[in-house]
């Protein structure tokens, strides 16, 4: 979940979606690339445990130079069956997220933590509400968590992979693969030709991607927008005796789950439960126009907000659907808003997720703003009454959202309210 009251904290780190539930068509690997993927990927699956340390450098340029710079420090580590550690320090970002095996410490903002049990193993981990996402995140939990879906891992979104040639002078010395994303970005991975294949040098170019999301970007002369990462340390290995040692500020407060947090940053419930929906018109996928006065009043409607760089958006999103569709006959109906992406950026997602869902397209975030998003995913309940009835942002699990979504259907599609069924 990416929440715009966390968004100082994790800067940079929700840009891109990491996991998907739903299908894609299956990536197209060179024939050159295909050994050097394999071998890779028969290590990070043979793995008992991984340790990496590198620096990021983002940069933006414009006619040739370097306009804008951030500098980031990142360390990884993981041990079978369920530890992890995943630390990120820059000017603006500070993140610790920690699992000892027995308790998972989620450290997001300087004052404030999450507590909760360590999932049972590093795939549950992966998904887990509040785990940061974007490029770089992307790829670094798919090579350092060892699992037997590593080959799925690296290539989610992912469309084809090519085996680069390198410059003359190219350092590190090591074979590159370009995994090249549907959403236009690339990722460049340098691994080491060795026994044990490691990764010795990373690239992240999302100037395409960026483009198309902000049209004042193509405006500017040259630019480009890329992300070089220097591995100082790559091992197959476990770390030190501290690494999977969490030590909260001395004020930070403990939260037992994600929505707990956000609920406590922003004083209690939604502002919108128990008030009318406020009405919106907006543009279908086929160019007509979804009129929400017609549904007010008469079904329950629900409202999911999201976007395609959303991964836990993408996960929540064939739940919300198949329980929507359970309820269709009893006037339930469900909208998915996307938030201020382009028609093609949309229907490239759904034909890749083979998602089938209506689809309205927030092209302004204008009803975000009427809404108060204050995250993504965040899934709108209005009653029959044409009230909003609850506002989730995030989920626990799949399970219970399923099972949350279930329970609070059965109530609205009878036109009863939760508000006074909570009362």
């Amino acid at each position: 979940m990416f929440t715009r009251p966390l968004a100082p904290a994790l800067a940079g780190l929700f840009a891109i979606a990491f996991s998907s539930l739903s299908a894609q068509e299956p990536a197209k690997i060179s024939p050159e690339a295909e050994p050097v993927l394999a071998a890779f990927v028969d290590q990070i699956k043979s793995a008992k445990a991984v340790t990496a340390e590198f620096k990021t450098s983002e940069q933006v340029h414009s006619e040739g130079q370097v306009v804008f710079e951030t500098k980031t420090d990142y360390s990884a580590a993981s041990a079978l069956p369920n530890k992890f550690a995943l630390r990120v320090r820059s000017e603006e970002v500070n993140v610790d997220i920690v699992s000892d095996g027995k308790m998972l410490n989620m450290l997001v903002t300087p004052d404030a933590y999450i507590s909760k049990d360590s999932p049972a193993t590093l795939a549950d981990l992966i998904v887990e509400p509040g785990m940061p996402g974007g490029p770089i995140i992307d790829a670094l939990l798919a090579m350092t968590i060892p699992s037997e879906s590593a080959r799925e891992n690296l290539l989610t979104d992912v469309t084809s992979v090519e085996l680069i040639k390198p410059e003359a002078d190219a350092k590190p010395v090591g074979k590159t693969l370009q995994f090249n994303r549907a959403d236009d970005s690339f990722v460049q991975l340098t691994i080491a030709d060795e026994k044990q294949p490691k990764l010795v040098g990373m690239l992240i170019d999302m100037t395409e991607l960026i483009k198309r999301a902000n049209p004042q970007v193509q405006k500017t002369p040259g630019f480009k927008f890329v992300v070089s990462v220097k591995v100082d340390k790559w091992e197959w290995a476990e770390g030190g005796s501290d690494t999977f040692k969490f030590e909260a500020p001395k004020d930070a407060k403990a939260f037992a789950s994600v929505e707990a947090l956000v609920e406590a940053m922003e004083g209690g419930p939604h502002p919108l439960v128990g008030k009318p929906a406020p009405e919106f018109e907006a543009p279908l996928m086929d160019d007509s126009t979804l009129k929400l006065s017609k549904h007010l009043g008469k079904d329950v409607v629900i409202l999911d907000f999201w976007a395609t760089w959303c991964g836990p958006c993408r996960l929540a999103m064939p739940v919300i659907s198949e329980v929507a569709a359970e309820f269709k006959d009893k006037g339930v109906v469900l909208y998915a808003i996307n938030n201020a992406e382009s028609k093609a950026e949309i229907e490239a997602f759904l034909k890749q997720s083979k998602l089938a869902i209506t689809v309205a397209r927030d092209e302004d975030s204008s009803i975000a703003t009427t809404y108060q998003v204050t995250g993504f995913p965040m899934t709108v309940m209005i009653g029959k009454s044409g009230k909003v009835e609850n506002v989730h942002l995030g989920f626990q699990s799949l399970e219970n959202l399923r099972e949350q979504l279930t329970t609070e259907l059965s109530v609205l599609s009878k036109g009863e309210s939760l508000i006074e069924s909570n009362e």
